[in-house]
This record gives C-alpha cells, structure tokens and sequence, in this order.
C-alpha cells in the first residue's frame, strides 16, 4: 500500500519519503524524525492492529506520531479497508488526537474516483490546462475489488421460498404439502422450506426454523441447502457465527460443482474472512467458479492475471477471461474489455471495439463506461466525433456523481459544445464536481460566480 501511494504522489511530482526505500547509512530513527520535520504531511496507513504496540513509548508508530503531533504536522489517517479507530481511551494520551484528523477511507473500488479526495486532504493543488479534457489517458479503470468481491460469502437474505423448487410443486405450493414432503425427508423440500422461514414468504420469519431444515437438506448432500447453511453461520443468524462451518460447509458444496460456493470461498480468501489472506489460493476457487460459467468469478480472474494478483501476470488470460464475462454482460467486464482494447493490452488495439464494449457496460447503466464513451466521442476515437453524443454520455454518467463527467459536462455548457450554451448548467455541474474537492472546478465556479453566473 505504501509503495502504491508513493508512486501516485510522485506520479504529482510530490517528493515522498518512505523508509524501506529512502533510509541511508547512518542512525536510521535521527532520519525518520527528520524528515517528518522536513516534511508537510504525515500519511498513516492505518490497517488492522497497527495501534497495538502503541502502549510502548518506543513503538515506532508511536514515536511518528507524537513527534508530528508535536510539530503540529498535517496528518492524513489513510485507512484500509475494514480498519476502525481505537476509542480514545484506548491509546496513549500523547497520540490520541489522530483520531481527529480528517482521514481517507480506502476503498478498492472506489481508489479511481476517490484520488482527488487523497490530493486535497494532503492540501495539493491540481494543475488544470484549460481546453484540454479533465481525465488524462489512460482512461481509468476500476480496481480489482467490484461486485461482491469484497463481502467474500453472501451472506444476505436470498434464500426466496421457491428458489429451489420440488419437482412436483411450485412457488404457490401448498405450505402443508410443502412441510409434509420436507418432513418424509425430501431434501429439496427442506431446501425450500428454509428459504421460506428465511425471507418469511408464506410464514412467520424464523433463522431458527430455516436452519433447521437447511441442515436436513445439507446434511443429505444438497449443495444450495449447504450454501445457504455456510451464510447462516458467516452471518450468525440463527446460529453462533463461526466462519470455520461456513467454510466447511462451503468446500462440500463447492466439492459438488456449486459455483457460488466457489466464488465464496475465493472472496473469504480475497478478504482474509476466517482464514489468512492469500490470493493465490482466491485465485484458484475463482477459477473453479469461472470454470463453471460464473460471471463476476471470471470478472474478477481477468483482473487478477491483468495486475498478476496471486496468478502468474498475463494479459492473454485477462482478455479471455473478460471477455468471456463480458459476453455474458457482466458490465464491469465490458468496460475493462474496452480499456484493453484502447491499450493494445493481450488483443489487438482497436479504438472501435473499445466503443462497442463501452456502449455495452454504459447502456447498462455503468458510469464509467458511460464517461469513457463520452471521451471517445469528444476525442473522435473510433466513432465520428460528436460533442453532442459526448455531452448526452457525459450527462449520464455526471448525474450518477462521476467527478471527470461533471467536470466535462461543466465545460461543454460553459462553451456551449454540444450543449446549449448555458453558464446555469456550468456553474450546477462544477459545483456537484467542487463539492467532490476537484480543484478546477472549485477554481471555475468561484470564477463564474464572480462574474455574476448561474443565479436567476
């Protein structure tokens, strides 16, 4: 995570220091307290038991920490995913206002759209140049962690009573006949019968009772019923929550070709939910998943050889796997299939094949596809260019919130590009972006406002 940031300040022409790779000869505490004092920021990656050892004066995030709090240093808390402040009591009283400084909530999905947010907290000023677009090439792509990806099992409430029907009733079935068949020990029945005290759809709501006859059905063999039972005890409901017995049960219904199962079992690997993180291992229960037709496992395969994650880096293997998502319209996919094919990256760079897998993932409402698609018309690559089509595409993926559209569309009513000219429109547009922290438009709102803009 550190070697990440360091490359994305730099990339701002930031001069980073981080000790792993800039320490010199010498005493090597002398130089980190030194250059926290040389320094205008003091990035603190915050994980899971960092502050555990704080309780040591000579704890080195200790020490950082109270030297830059008494050099009244900026802090910018930078906390990873799942990372939750201590109480205040519970540090040492020298260090405990860290958990008043504003902080930065990673996320892996949103790491794309959220750096604008990261430049501001550190109190950087972005460089606008006026007339060129406000999202540089590459054009972005969303990280590795979508989806459900992230939760690792599901464990919501999904088990619909007649999901899994019996061959000989429907979801309007008699609950009678229904319980009747699941008590002669039909274990699709008891699959129903769970899903049904599950949702509460046709009876009182129950964990109790769906886990009851979740476990008749599971313990017959019967893969949903052993799927559902494992997110009953990730979640705790209706049992003591164990993510041991929902891995169990996960691998034997994995071990029957339940691909969600698969799926699961790769996102409790990705995230470190019950068992240590290990990609590799993620990668090989996605891949069981992906062999099985499952669109966002074979998503998440072709990000993983994209950036080499716990698989050998290939980008053959990314674009066959994207691609085969992609055409079972996993959105996601489709739009990463497009960034490969502007990018030359495992296919053959086509600019037109790009906008068709853009139009794809943008018709289905994907707002990134959407602003890249816009680019591509603004740009004319592969398509006839046409700021009106880029507007119309800008608009949609500016009205789900996406920072570069608001920021494009803000100038395409300021010069009235496809747009009627209307300075109204730039000034709302500039603001939804200003309120995000970009800075060119913080900067071109208060302008127009200056000027007398944008009011009726």
């Amino acid at each position: 995570m550190a070697q990440m940031l360091k490359l994305f300040l730099e990339k701002h022409e930031l001069r980073v220091f981080l000790d792993v790779d800039d320490l010199s000869g010498g005493h090597y505490d002398d130089q980190i307290l030194r250059n926290i004092e040389e320094t205008d920021v003091l990035i603190l990656i915050c994980s899971e038991g960092c502050f555990t050892g704080c309780v040591d004066p000579n704890d080195w995030v200790r020490r950082e920490l109270e030297h830059a709090i008494s050099l009244k240093k900026r802090i910018v808390p930078f906390m990873n995913q799942g990372f939750k402040f201590p109480r205040q009591e519970e540090l040492p009283e020298s260090i405990r206002t860290v958990v008043r400084h504003q902080a930065f909530d990673y996320s892996h999905k949103h790491w794309k759209q959220s750096q604008p947010t990261l430049l501001k907290l550190i109190g950087f000023e972005q460089v606008f140049v006026p007339g060129a677009p406000t999202q540089a090439e590459p054009i972005p792509r969303p990280s590795i962690v979508e989806g459900e990806v992230g939760v690792g099992l599901d464990t919501k409430s999904g088990s619909d009573y007649g999901h899994t029907k019996d061959p000989d009733s429907s979801c309007s079935a008699d609950l009678t006949r229904l319980t009747s068949l699941a008590n002669q020990g039909n274990a699709d029945a008891q699959r129903v019968l769970g899903g049904a005290y599950e949702t509460g759809n046709g009876v009182e709501p129950s964990d109790l009772q769906a886990v009851a006859w979740y476990r008749k059905a599971a313990n017959q063999g019967h893969a949903d019923a052993q799927y559902r039972l494992a997110g009953m005890y990730a979640s705790g409901r209706g049992v003591e929550r164990s993510n041991d017995l929902a891995m169990e049960w996960l691998r034997l219904a994995a071990g029957q070709g339940h691909a969600q199962s698969s799926y699961s079992l790769g996102g409790m690997y990705a995230n470190g939910q019950g068992v240590a993180r290990n990609a590799q291992s993620a990668a090989e229960w996605y891949r069981k998943a992906a062999e099985q037709g499952h669109a966002n496992a074979r998503f998440i395969l072709g990000e993983m050889h994209s950036i080499g994650e716990g698989v050998e880096q290939s980008d053959q293997q990314a674009v066959y796997w994207l691609r085969v998502a992609a055409e079972q319209g996993h959105a996601d996919a489709q739009l990463n299939l497009g960034v490969m094919f502007t990018q030359g990256r495992g296919v053959e760079k086509s600019d037109s094949q790009a906008v068709f897998w853009f139009r794809k993932s943008a018709e289905q409402g994907n707002a990134l596809a959407q602003f890249n698609l816009g680019l591509m018309y603004q740009k004319g690559r592969g398509v006839e260019p046409s700021s009106k089509e880029a507007a119309l595409w800008y608009q949609k993926a500016a009205e789900q919130g996406y920072l570069g559209a608001q920021c494009n569309l803000a100038l395409m009513f300021e010069r009235g590009q496809g747009v009627e000219r209307s300075n109204k429109q730039a000034v709302f547009w500039y603001r939804q972006a200003a309120e995000q922290g970009d800075a060119f438009s913080q900067d071109r709102l208060n302008r127009l406002l200056d000027s007398g803009y944008g009011f009726d």
